[in-house]
This record gives structure tokens, C-alpha cells and sequence, in this order.
């Protein structure tokens, strides 16, 4: 998006309204909105920015891509041990569900935990969720910063294991 103000700023001080915009145009290309330059900030800060990190992809997925998203990483299974995954996901039409769990790293791989906890605990754990209602559950995803050269065959080794599609976004 081009800087309106900052554009009627400058025009106002003399210069040609064609110039100015082919002046700045070649820069506004490679630029991050404000949101996407926190966005960029927070997935790889580390625990520091991790829940910053969950609120702003559930922003993402709620504004940007219309899904119905939860945050429940905070919350906690009632009577059980482990908790829920960071998002829960429903697309409009209410017959698919997904979980996200995010990671506020610029390296991130599956670790033996993570997958643990992928497979014992928030997959299993989606229908516990008061949102939950009988979704079938579509995918399950890691979002971070960046990831490590070998998640590609962890999250095959995973989506296997867990007969769910698991996949990583970056």
C-alpha cells in the first residue's frame, strides 16, 4: 500500500503527484506492512515473543484468511495431563477443523516433545474443546520463522504416524 499521507505531504510542498508515486512505487514493492514486519519480529524471538507470536497468527488466520480461530494454547485439559495445541481452526462451512502449534524460532525442527505431544495430547484432545463441534479434522500445521533442513521428513515421519495430514508453514 502506498503512504497516502506521506505522498499528499510531498505534493503539498510542490512536487509533481506521477512523480512522486514513480519515485517511491519501486520501493513500496519489496516492503513489509507494519504487521507483516511485527509478524517477522515475533516468529523468531524465541520464547520471549511465543505468545505474541500465537496471538499474531490467529489474527492472521482470523483477518487476513477468514477461519474462525481460537487461541487455546494457554488452557489446559480438565481431569488429564498435556494441554491443547496454540490455535483452533474452523473453516466457515463448520465440516473441517484444524490445530496449529506455533514456534517462535527461525529454526525450528520437531523435536521428540513436540512430536509426543502432537500425537498424545492435541490431536487426540481437539474433541475436549467446548468449540469443537464434530469438525472433521482436516490438518494439523507448525508455524514458525524458518525450519530445519530435516522437518520435511519429520513431518512425514509424523503425518504417517498420526494418520493426519501434518504439515509446516512458514
Amino acid at each position: 500500500d502506498m503512504p497516502m499521507d506521506f505522498i499528499e505531504e510531498v505534493v503539498s510542498r510542490g512536487f509533481d503527484r506521477q512523480l512522486v508515486f514513480n519515485t517511491i512505487e519501486p520501493y513500496m514493492v519489496n516492503s513489509l506492512s507494519l504487521f507483516e514486519q511485527k509478524f517477522m519480529e515475533l516468529s523468531t524471538g524465541g520464547r520471549a515473543t511465543a505468545n505474541d507470536f500465537e496471538k499474531s497468527v490467529k489474527q492472521l488466520f482470523e483477518e487476513r484468511l477468514h477461519y474462525k480461530t481460537t487461541h487455546t494454547g494457554q488452557r489446559h485439559r480438565a481431569g488429564r495431563t498435556g494441554g491443547f495445541s496454540d490455535l483452533f481452526i474452523q473453516e466457515v462451512s463448520g465440516r473441517f477443523c484444524a490445530i496449529i502449534d506455533t514456534k517462535a524460532s527461525p529454526n525450528y525442527n520437531i523435536s521428540a516433545t513436540d512430536y509426543h505431544t502432537m500425537t498424545n495430547s492435541y490431536i487426540p484432545s481437539i474433541e475436549e474443546l467446548e468449540e469443537h463441534h464434530n469438525e472433521a479434522l482436516g490438518f494439523c500445521a507448525y508455524v514458525a520463522g524458518g525450519f530445519s533442513n530435516s522437518m520435511n521428513d519429520r513431518l512425514h515421519v509424523l503425518s504417517e504416524e498420526a494418520g493426519q495430514c501434518v504439515s509446516a508453514i512458514l
